[in-house]
């Protein structure tokens, strides 16, 4: 059962891609950008699965490298988006609008939406359909592999441990970002075993939860190491933004208990 699960996934997950890929680079829709990198995610943990799976025959890091430098294309852009949400939902809490911060990262913005825009015309349509063509074909050949069933169990164990793992540091020294990567390969696996389910049961709600908390945690280190990087000839603001980032920090501390809380529920 478990193969022909894989296979839908796989091929939903295709479709998605196909599905925004246009409207993302064409007119940058937020939503189309952000639904074709989770798609990019998605399939790539496909691909890491079936290496383990044959040893390493389907060449992942190989056949996913078009997707992740179309993935990495709408990064700087994804960035800017998110940083002025947050810098939106902190307005509250300052003592300054900090309009300068605010034109600076519009200036970006539109900077990055013209980059990206003008990178997806560089992307091979034809290459994209080939590779998804080709990479179908392997599929269909790995999931009839013997114990395949066990070999996914197995995968999912491997991702668990390698949680474990990194949670055994303390709470400075955790690759958090590594944790959150793990969460995801975790929370896909668990979506490709409900895929004939029309709501999601209690294991996806909780590993989207914990996803969710290091991905906001996540988008806020980035911030922070902007903020540490822009400089008055850039913003013509006064000061090191140590208000913004002493809130910024303060949420992240909040964010890492409350992922701990939730975790160890969890667990």
């Amino acid at each position: 059962m478990i193969k022909q699960q894989i296979l839908k996934y796989f091929q939903n997950q295709k479709n998605q891609f196909d599905l925004n890929f246009k409207p993302a680079f064409s007119i940058a829709n937020e939503k189309a950008i952000h639904d074709m990198r989770v798609s990019i995610k998605r399939l790539r943990l496909i691909y890491r699965f079936l290496d383990f799976v044959s040893d390493k025959q389907f060449c992942a890091k190989k056949k996913s490298k078009l997707l992740v430098n179309i993935f990495k294309s709408a990064g700087p852009l994804r960035d800017v988006q998110i940083q002025l949400s947050i810098l939106e939902e902190l307005k509250e809490d300052l003592k300054s609008n900090y309009p300068n911060l605010n034109e600076f990262l519009n200036i970006k913005l539109k900077e990055g939406i013209k980059k990206f825009r003008e990178k997806g015309v560089t992307f091979n349509v034809n290459e994209i359909d080939q590779l998804f063509n080709f990479s179908e074909a392997v599929l269909k050949i790995i999931i009839d592999f013997p114990d395949l069933q066990q070999a996914f169990e197995n995968y999912k164990k491997n991702r668990q441990q390698k949680i474990q793992t990194l949670l055994k540091n303390a709470k400075n020294k955790v690759d958090f970002h590594q944790v959150r990567k793990r969460i995801k390969d975790l929370t896909y696996l668990a979506e490709i075993q409900q895929i004939q389910i029309e709501k999601p049961n209690d294991e996806v709600i909780h590993l989207k939860l914990l996803g969710k908390k290091l991905g906001d945690w996540h988008d806020i280190e980035v911030f922070l190491n902007e903020l540490s990087s822009v400089n008055y000839k850039q913003t013509k603001t006064t000061g090191d933004f140590k208000e913004i980032k002493t809130k910024l920090k303060q949420q992240q501390q909040v964010i890492i208990d409350q992922f701990y809380l939730e975790y160890h529920g969890f667990s």
